[in-house]
């Protein structure tokens, strides 16, 4: 679909949002136009997902089942992280989920894992949707996440495990209640991963009827694709690369402008079959075409697989530098691969040897079970001979118990008594402090007044020997530091220690900062502290803020002064 196209239909839709009467018939459009987008298979899904989003915020009932709709088109598109933050987004914010939400999320947040190779997450993930009860209608989630991990051990290949979900599969689909459609769909894709065990055991004309089956039970395009992907495989194992090329191109056609993981498998084999026709250009022609949708993808393996085709082309064609440099870049990602497969099978080999252990202290706690079920008859039979001494001796016991509960009563009374001298003692220390504050302050008054006083007469047209004299009698009346030093001795009475623990503490405090600490120790306000010290307010604030760096507190300082108070 054209841009102009798109852009035309939106002012269109905002002309009829404008023109209705009822702008819920506005928003009754808007919303349908965007639901027939989104739903469309036909266009880029990168502008699906922009339809997607348009939906998400008109907030409608169903907005977690568009959101689930979005992450699974996420991740089918080549965009499993976004995919994953997305579903982990929806459960983080719906604690309470229904059933039949909470498995597609489960499930699209698994297969996201497992495409970004976070493997033993993924295989958690799926083995949790299959321990999940479930109704019988939600059973096909068993179903489709057995055969996820089928194809995780299968790309591993760890065949054992492979086979051993192929049998569990199977085993589900004959027993389950399934709806026609889902049984048929699930025949279809048990036949298609027997098919791929065949095809690697190279038993390619048995992985044939397997494949036929396949095509007769296929019910969507992404599954007949495969059906087609597996043939071109048979045909290129045969060493027919012309037949296998016919299917590949089939393939192609049925998947039509639709980007998905089928459609860059295919064109990635089609790569690999004209490389072994020798056909260099055509080669660089097929893996070019997946160039956008591979490096999208964000996966390693789509990485990888690209830059081994295209350097095999180069070579091919004989540009060796590119070719060297495109088999290097194909080295650095199958080696993050190899990490993260060896990383899963680190854990696997750990949980197994876990569960050994367990199994042994298992035994080993059987074993020890019978010796204490012996020991137990016998200390049945001492506690029958020991019953008739203990009710003798429960009288006696009775009795001390009384004594004890006297006991504890005194110690109560004690520390209740306690208790209020210790109340009495704070009430004496907070009517101690309210009287500093108010000696505090009454200095402050007294300071003003001499600083006013020192002003006038300075500026006074005494002569200058009379003017000295009286400086002189008031630097003897000033006594701001004899009062600060009075103030000191009255604080340390009540605050003992308070400023020996602050010095040791934090001794990078200038006295200055020392001094503010105490006044916010005696819970006195910014104001207050800036008529003591007359200063400003705004210069008191940056003081205290200098003294909240230097002590790096995480709690409000007036906090971790009184705490220190305390302790001190």
């Amino acid at each position: 679909m054209s841009r102009p196209f798109v852009i035309a239909v939106i002012m269109l839709l905002a002309l009829l949002a404008e023109a209705a009467p009822d702008s819920r018939l506005a928003t009754s459009l808007k919303e349908d136009f965007y639901r027939d987008m989104a739903a469309r298979e036909d266009i880029d899904p990168d502008l699906r997902i922009i339809w997607f989003d348009s939906l998400i915020n008109m907030a409608g009932p169903d907005k977690v089942d568009i959101e689930i709709r979005k992450a699974d088109l996420l991740r089918s598109s080549g965009h499993p992280e976004k995919a994953l933050a997305l579903t982990e987004a929806i459960l983080a914010s719906n604690r309470r989920l229904p059933l039949h939400q909470r498995l597609p999320l489960l499930f699209i947040q698994s297969s996201a894992l497992g495409e970004t190779f976070d493997l033993f997450r993924s295989l958690s993930g799926f083995e949790r949707i299959i321990g999940s009860p479930k109704p019988d209608s939600l059973r096909y989630w068993d179903l489709k996440a057995a055969l996820s991990i089928f194809t995780i051990y299968s790309d591993i290949n760890d065949v054992t495990m492979a086979r051993k979900w192929l049998d569990r599969a199977r085993s589900m689909a004959a027993s389950y209640p399934l709806e026609k459609r889902f049984r048929q769909d699930a025949e279809a894709r048990i036949h298609g991963s027997a098919a791929a065990l065949l095809i690697n055991d190279n038993l390619l004309d048995s992985a044939y009827n397997e494949v036929r089956a396949v095509r007769e039970l296929a019910l969507d395009d992404d599954t007949r694709i495969g059906a087609l992907l597996q043939i071109a495989q048979i045909y290129m194992n045969k060493g027919m690369p012309e037949a296998s090329e016919k299917y590949l191109q089939e393939a192609l056609q049925i998947s039509g402008d639709k980007e998905s993981g089928m459609k860059r498998s295919a064109r990635h084999m089609l790569a690999i079959v004209r490389l072994r026709r020798k056909d260099y250009e055509g080669a660089m022609d097929a893996i070019w075409s997946s160039r956008h949708s591979s490096q999208k993808s964000g996966t390693l393996s789509n990485t990888r697989a690209f830059y081994i085709i295209r350097g095999q082309a180069l070579a091919g064609l004989g540009y060796l530098a590119p070719a060297y440099n495109s088999l290097d870049s194909a080295l650095v990602a199958g080696d993050s691969i190899i990490a993260n497969m060896k990383r899963m099978q680190a854990k696997t080999a750990a949980q197994n040897i876990e569960i050994s252990a367990r199994a042994e202290r298992a035994a080993d706690n059987v074993t020890r079970l019978r010796g204490w079920l012996v020991a137990l008859a016998a200390a049945l039979a001492a506690a029958a001979v020991a019953l008739s001494v203990s009710v003798a001796a429960n009288r006696r016991l009775r009795s001390r118990l009384d004594r004890s509960l006297r006991t504890v009563r005194e110690a109560r009374d004690k520390i209740n008594s306690t208790n209020l001298r210790r109340e009495e003692q704070l009430r004496k220390e907070e009517d101690m402090n309210r009287r500093h504050t108010s000696l505090m302050l009454r200095l402050a008054n007294l300071e003003t007044l001499l600083d006013s006083f020192k002003r006038n007469l300075a500026a006074d047209s005494f002569d200058k020997k009379t003017r000295d004299g009286f400086m002189r009698q008031l630097r003897e009346l000033d006594g701001k530091e004899k009062m600060w030093d009075i103030f000191w001795i009255q604080f340390e009475m009540t605050n003992k220690n308070f400023m020996t623990l602050l010095d040791q503490r934090h001794p990078d405090l200038t006295k200055t900062e020392k001094r503010l600490c105490a006044f916010m120790l005696l819970d006195l306000s910014t104001k207050d502290i800036a008529a003591l010290t007359g200063r400003s307010p705004r210069t008191i604030d940056v003081t205290k803020y200098n003294i909240r760096k230097k002590l790096a507190l995480t709690v409000p300082t007036e906090k971790y002064l009184r705490d220190l108070a305390a302790e001190s």
